[in-house]
């Protein structure tokens, strides 16, 4: 056979197969190497992008108060949240990929400071007006005010002799297109005008809290991708079809 690249095709092919093997490693190995490389840099460099994108976005943290005779029911809160899906962007894949744009996050918090409790809502700047409606829709006798962020009362490196520092997260035990337990099962179907607190439990542990002592809560509100929409849908297609299916059984 002809030398191709210097090599003898015929010399190389009648070699033992664990010795062909080795040498097309040596050969064409670092092709896959280069590949892995410049796919982790290339994660690495959106990672730093999006990153120094939020970094330079100005937000603003407002502390919202509400009076205590306020009478609403937690229906108030979820049309707040339901403005919230309204503010989001479709960065194309430059902006993505070579500006770090990406959809930006919301952060809604409780917080308990020596035992004093505040509600918090952390957003971009830009979206300061729309929150501030959605609130005073729901609540008209609501105070907000931006305020500095409690966070940097607070050492940002641990340990630290003065402070500990004990943190967790709360996760879901299935996919998160199984619904999960909402405001309305609290509710006395019997009674109208009963509904049980949802959030008693958490307001105990945070009145609990003594002097120099905090507790944090924190729900991160982030945009769902397209293609995992997509992929939820499909999920719960069978699920569907079983219920009905179900539902068409009993009928009969």
């Amino acid at each position: 056979m002809p030398d191709f690249t210097g090599i003898d095709i015929g010399v190389f092919l009648n070699q033992p197969i664990d010795e062909v093997i080795i040498d097309l490693i040596w050969l064409f190995g670092w092709i896959p190497l280069i590949i892995v490389v410049a796919y982790g840099l290339m994660k690495a460099w959106i990672e730093l992008q999006r990153r120094d994108w939020r970094i330079h976005r100005p937000y603003v943290l407002l502390a919202i108060d509400v009076p205590k005779l306020t009478e609403q029911s937690p229906k108030a809160v979820e049309n707040i949240f339901a403005v919230v899906v309204a503010l989001k962007s479709s960065p194309s894949w430059l902006e993505t990929n070579l500006m770090g744009k990406n959809q930006w996050r919301h952060s809604f918090e409780i917080i308990s400071v020596n035992g004093y409790i505040q509600f918090y809502v952390w957003t971009e700047d830009r979206y300061r007006d729309t929150f501030e409606a959605a609130i005073y829709s729901q609540y008209p006798d609501a105070e907000i005010a931006a305020v500095d962020d409690y966070v940097d009362t607070v050492p940002h490196y641990y340990p630290n002799e003065e402070y500990d520092l004990w943190g967790s997260e709360y996760v879901l035990d299935r996919e998160n297109y199984f619904p999960i337990r909402t405001w309305m099962d609290y509710e006395n179907k019997s009674d109208k005008d009963s509904l049980k607190d949802p959030l008693i439990n958490l307001f105990e542990g945070l009145a609990l809290m003594r002097p120099g002592e905090q507790m944090w809560f924190q729900i991160v509100r982030t945009q769902m991708n397209l293609g995992k929409r997509k992929e939820i849908i499909l999920s719960m297609r069978p699920l569907v079809s079983f219920r009905n299916q179900r539902k068409e059984n009993f009928k009969d």
